[in-house]
């Protein structure tokens, strides 16, 4: 019979399908210290684990055997370590007595109705994890104590948390007993952040945690401790950080004086005789609805009007130039480190881009005798983009230095400036 089996085809059993079914309640198992103060390992309660498989011609097959062999770390081979024989052809089997964590391989053989060996599986390899459900009790900042932590306030990213099961992460991969850790995002469930561990206590209760500043960005996030057997802690308020700014929106309000210069074409400064007007004053208002680490955005309104008069022999022109602008803000804030707790919004650099309208206002030639032309009103529409650095001598006050180009789109002819700013501005 030995020589027949070892002629028989392995390939009636088409797929071997592991649930391995560490369904293992958590229970905190740690052991007294010692009197030497060592912390002793803590030990799984394992409830009951099933192998299970498909197998193609059930009706075919009287019963199985099933041979498990454990992996010996020390000598690098595999050795035996359990058989187990079915009383039927149903494709699965409690494992008795239950696997200790480890790495095992196993296979399977079918008999045939006639009780004769009909088809073995290859070996299929099994590892079994030590399972402990991980809990998050507390989270706190090193700096304000909370789990919230203000982007307006210094922070060095360092947490603790303090729990249970919360081991170390795994060296090898061969391991059994470890825990990973990482932050999940609310609203991105798919986004992890990996903090780096910077302290595990021996105990398993506590941990020190490291976010750099790449990692601190607004948003709530849960603390995930992960172990090896897959279980997490819940998610709730326990295990959340909230990262946010104390101001969710600004809103900035600035008055300036500007001095428009008309680069093309050269239908204004040959009749106006002049390009470059100075009796200029632009106001401007902003509102941020996005803030995050490194970049706010928002959308603005300015308006620019300018003073165009020219006395020439005999004559006088004279009019309004007005310019209205709807803009998208796109900010970086600069942050300056003041104490061990605090810092300070110092400066924003501003890139900004939107469409408007130009409006050639009641510009009028103007002769001896009180005789006057009829004025000239024209509105086009417009397109610009600017820069600006917003300095901040207070939380709120803040002086702006801008240079912004605009180009409006006429039917006659082609008009373009570059018009710089200094302004004054509040940060309500």
């Amino acid at each position: 019979m030995a020589g027949k089996f070892k002629m028989l085809p392995r390939a009636k059993i088409k797929k071997v399908v592991l649930i391995f079914l560490i369904f293992i309640l958590m229970e905190n198992a740690f052991a007294k210290k010692s009197s030497k103060e060592k912390v002793a390992e803590p030990s799984e309660e394992l409830m009951w684990q099933t192998l299970e498989w498909e197998e193609e011609d059930p009706d075919c097959v009287l019963r199985y055997d099933i041979e498990i062999e454990k992996y010996n770390q020390k000598t690098k081979k595999y050795e035996p370590h359990l058989s187990i024989k079915t009383k039927d052809n149903t494709s699965s089997v409690k494992i008795e007595p239950e696997l200790k964590s480890g790495t095992y391989r196993y296979k399977i053989l079918s008999y045939d109705l006639f009780g004769y060996p009909a088809a073995e599986s290859d070996w299929s390899e099994l590892t079994i994890y030590k399972a402990f459900q991980p809990e998050i009790k507390d989270i706190s900042s090193n700096v304000n104590y909370s789990s919230t932590i203000y982007l307006e306030e210094y922070n060095d990213g360092i947490f603790y948390i303090t729990g249970k099961n919360l081991f170390e992460l795994p060296k090898t991969e061969e391991e059994v007993l470890f825990t990973n850790y990482y932050l999940r995002n609310q609203g991105k469930r798919s986004s992890q952040t990996i903090p780096t561990i910077l302290e595990f206590s021996p105990d398993h209760k506590k941990l020190k945690i490291l976010l750099d500043d790449n990692q601190l960005d607004t948003g709530f996030y849960y603390f995930v401790a992960r172990d090896a057997s897959g279980l997490e802690n819940k998610l709730d308020s326990d295990s959340a950080i909230t990262i946010k700014y104390k101001k969710m929106f600004d809103l900035n309000v600035s008055l300036g004086y500007s001095v428009p210069n008309i680069i093309y074409d050269s239908t204004l400064p040959r009749y106006m005789d002049n390009g470059i007007w100075p009796l200029s004053a632009t106001a401007k208002a902003e509102f941020i609805f996005s803030k995050k680490r490194t970049r706010y955005a928002g959308i603005g309104i300015e308006s620019n009007y300018t003073r165009m008069a020219t006395t020439f022999d005999g004559y006088e022109i004279k009019g309004n130039l007005i310019t209205t602008l709807i803009n998208f803000c796109y900010q970086k804030p600069i942050y300056k480190k003041i104490s061990e707790r605090q810092r300070k919004h110092i400066m924003t650099v501003e890139l900004r881009w939107g469409v408007g309208f130009v409006n050639f206002n009641n510009f009028i030639f103007y002769f001896p005798n009180d005789i006057e032309s009829e004025p000239l009103n024209n509105i086009d529409f417009a397109i610009d983009a600017g820069l600006s650095i917003q300095y901040y001598f207070s939380s709120r006050i803040y002086v702006e230095s801008d240079i912004k180009y605009v180009n409006a789109f006429l039917n006659d002819m082609s008009f373009g400036m570059f018009v710089p700013t200094v302004s004054v501005g509040w940060q309500f």
